[in-house]
């Protein structure tokens, strides 16, 4: 028997031994995997660390769904012979597959390190970036491979996804625009194109796409959703519900489908059960995992406490254990009043995933609500350590030393200066602000098209405007954008330096819009309940129209006024305001995402209408 040689011995291959490898790749290209993993042990057997055979060992058995051991096949090959850019590539989409992003991500810029003109693998550098969340790192993997191979399809599609995600929408839809010419007969990439123009506010030029990816030959769900958006975006709002209401039967197992019927269900106040399609397709498919999320998910802001408690239960019989579960229940029980059953669930949640920033701020909401804000506090920070822009840790953070009365609450939110309210100019041609808002207020108008608001949103007692707001066409939309944008440079411009705030940490010279919407507020005890923004960095009120109650009130009648600091009222903290501003019509008042804020009630039958949007760091 020959003898094994230590791994860092690169051994050639006998002209038998390379006729057994070449064997074994026609096995593996011709979908005999198992063959090929039996040729290859053919020659490991004898000589167990030839990279040559544990190369195509790793691909034979991750074609066999052994990745593990093809990850072991894989690296035991690099030991022998670093220098494989191939092999590191083929090493990162086999880690990616596995959810193993950090190691995935460095298999990549190893391999580019070994050959900078590696395109396909700047390509999956790029995707695997992109998910997960690495903007800047995604844009510049992608765009280097756009400039090697300027004709590659693949490469400008896969630009387009990370611009889209950056929000950089006019960059994202030529991207893909390329893409299409390159490769017409891609239908994924028209309905990306398709969903890029819809969110730009172009909804006829998306249906168009739409149809285009169909002729094509694309026939998922993701069609059918995104045509039924576009409608909606047009104001056909009964036609693009027909369209969920068709989703929902055509593909029962996809999720989002249910989640926006029953959305929708709720705020154009239809006689129907918000969770009667998913509880449907629950019952065909028992053991769907993205349906049961789907499933809390609407359960969660219709506050039906119980039933998330025994959709937990009936779920945990054919899912087993999952964190998921766990985390669903916890925060259920905590929010019906189960205190020492949710504490018991948020704690082995956590030994489990010690690593959950999200699990770790919602225990700290349950421990704020149980009055022991040091415990709060604690897993707060943790959250926050795990994820510095987590809104909702330093919400909850705040609170917890507010109630400690840690002088770091005024440090944190400094109601002084970072709640800033400023004076908004009309655009150029407009005379005062007052006349520009009797304009924005008559363009807003006819977006507001639902019966109530939101399911998954804080007013009560008015209506919101769907998608995003600024990328309306409306020309005095646009001027609205334009100055409010020009209000937003101001406030960053005043704020101070502090490299340890969460705040004032992430200043940015460029910012973008990572939601915008409006609010109308109708009286009879409207009001926006005490929240805060998870999805921003910065927050913000601009008054276009108020009540007369706003104007005229003065000493302690606050009706329509705005304020902040005081926690969610379900928290039972009774904790009052830090600050409460007047509004006045023209006025924006900016402050930071995790800053609870909230509006006084009115009782006037007069309007009160807003824009709010909250803006992040620009990629």
């Amino acid at each position: 028997m020959a003898t094994q040689l230590a791994p860092s011995h690169d051994v050639p291959l006998t002209s038998n031994e390379a006729l057994c490898l070449q064997r074994a790749l026609q096995a593996l290209q011709g979908g005999h995997a198992a063959q090929a993993c039996d040729l290859c042990r053919q020659v490991l057997a004898t000589k167990p660390f030839q990279p040559d055979a544990q190369h195509l060992l790793g691909l034979a058995l991750k074609a066999l769904g052994d990745r593990e051991g093809a990850v072991t096949a894989l690296r035991t090959s690099l030991q022998v012979r670093p220098r494989q850019p191939q092999l590191l590539n083929n090493l990162g989409n086999l880690l990616d597959s596995m959810g193993r992003t950090d190691e995935a991500l460095a298999a990549y810029r190893q391999a580019l390190t070994l050959d900078s003109g590696f395109v396909e693998a700047w390509i999956n550098l790029g995707l695997t970036a992109n998910s997960a969340g690495l903007a800047t790192e995604a844009i510049a993997a992608l765009e280097r491979a756009r400039d090697l191979s300027p004709n590659s399809a693949k490469a400008w599609a896969a630009l387009g996804g990370a611009y889209r995600r950056a929000g950089r929408l006019e960059d994202a839809i030529a991207a893909y625009r390329k893409a299409t010419q390159l490769e017409p007969r891609q239908a994924r990439t028209w309905v990306n194109l398709g969903v890029a123009l819809r969110m730009n506010g172009e909804p006829e030029d998306a249906l168009a796409c739409f149809d285009a990816a169909e002729r094509a030959g694309f026939s998922g769900p993701e069609l059918t959703d995104g045509r039924a958006s576009a409608l909606l975006d047009l104001g056909r709002t009964r036609d693009g519900i027909e369209f969920y209401r068709r989703l929902t039967k055509t593909a029962p197992d996809y999720a989002m489908g249910h989640v926006t019927l029953a959305k929708l269900i709720w705020e154009q106040k239809l006689e129907e059960e918000p969770t009667a399609t998913i509880r449907k397709a629950l019952g065909r498919a028992r053991a769907d995992v993205g349906l049961w999320r789907a499933l809390f998910q609407i359960l969660m802001p219709l506050k039906r406490w119980d039933e998330m408690v025994t959709a937990a239960t009936d779920a945990r019989r054919v899912l087993g254990d999952l964190p998921f579960l766990s985390h669903a229940e916890a925060m259920a029980r905590s929010e019906r009043g189960d205190g020492a059953a949710a504490t018991a669930l948020f704690e082995t949640l956590i030994a489990a995933q010690p690593s959950d920033a999200m699990a770790r701020s919602d225990f700290a909401r349950h421990l704020l609500r149980q009055q022991m804000p040091d415990a709060a506090a604690r897993q707060a920070e943790e959250a926050a350590r795990l994820d510095p822009d987590s809104q909702f840790a330093f919400a909850y953070l705040g609170t917890a030393w507010r109630m400690l009365d840690d002088p770091r609450e005024h440090w944190l939110h400094d109601y002084d200066r970072l709640v800033m309210p400023l004076a908004v100019e009309p655009p150029e041609g407009v005379d005062d602000i007052a006349t520009f808002a009797r304009q924005l207020e008559a363009a807003l108008l006819p977006l507001h098209r639902s019966a109530q608001h939101p399911l998954d949103q804080t007013l009560r007692g008015g209506t919101q405007t769907a998608g995003a707001l600024f990328v309306s066409k409306d020309p005095v939309i646009q001027s609205a954008r334009r100055q409010i944008e020009k209000a937003i440079a101001d406030y960053v411009r005043r704020l101070p330096d502090d490299e340890t705030h969460p705040l004032l940490r992430r200043k940015a010279e460029r910012v973008r819009f990572s939601g915008s919407w409006s609010v109308r507020l109708r009286g009879n005890g409207s009001h926006h309940i005490n929240h805060m923004h998870s999805e921003g960095w910065i927050s913000s009120a601009f008054y276009v129209q108020l009540p007369a109650c706003v104007h005229a009130n003065g000493g302690n009648d606050m009706a329509g006024w705005i304020q902040f600091g005081a926690p969610p009222v379900e928290l039972g903290l009774d904790l009052p305001p830090r600050r409460v501003i007047r509004p006045e019509v023209g006025r924006l008042v900016l402050f930071p995402s995790y800053t609870w804020h909230g509006t006084i009630p009115f009782e006037d039958d007069d309007t009160r209408t807003t824009i709010a949007f909250d803006a992040v760091p620009a990629a």
